[in-house]
């Protein structure tokens, strides 16, 4: 009985022993799945931490070209400011040349209008002095040639 009981126990165990043996090597393999996937999910972070950091590195690079552009383009502003400001005075001065320019051009026209004037006065000055001296010439003539008659005239 004792062996029977011995050797049932003995097949009990041995039939515990292989389930728990099975068991075990379920666990085994659920284990190995289990640290295959950590495995892959710890490569997947360090991929995405390295694309984190390489993303992290162009936005600080993309923040730094996009300062470097905005300082160029505030520096371009104030090139082109300066040149806008320096080419209104240059229009400024310009314009003001241009109303002297045109003051002294009316001034001159004017004088020469003047000019005009005074020759068109003296021109007609002297031909009325020539026509007045032609008829006074023309009178002399006539009494000189009166004188010559009367003194014919007395001397006969």
């Amino acid at each position: 009985d004792f062996c029977q009981l011995l050797s049932s126990e003995r097949s009990n165990l041995q039939a515990e022993r292989n389930a728990l043996v099975s068991r075990l090597e379920i666990v085994e393999q659920k284990l190995e799945k289990l640290e295959m996937r950590f495995t892959n999910l710890e490569d997947k972070y360090a991929g995405l931490e390295k694309e984190k950091q390489s993303t992290l590195s162009q936005v600080e690079e993309l923040r730094i070209s996009l300062d470097v552009e905005k300082q160029e383009r505030a520096s371009v502003l104030l090139t082109s400011e300066a040149r806008l400001s320096g080419l209104e005075g240059r229009i400024q001065d310009l314009q003001e040349e241009n109303k002297h320019r045109k003051k002294d051009f009316e001034e001159q026209l004017e004088k020469a209008v003047n000019a005009q004037v005074e020759i068109f006065i003296l021109q007609k000055f002297v031909q009325d002095m020539g026509d007045k001296n032609y008829s006074l010439l023309l009178e002399c003539q006539r009494h000189v040639e009166a004188a010559k008659c009367s003194e014919k005239l007395i001397t006969e």
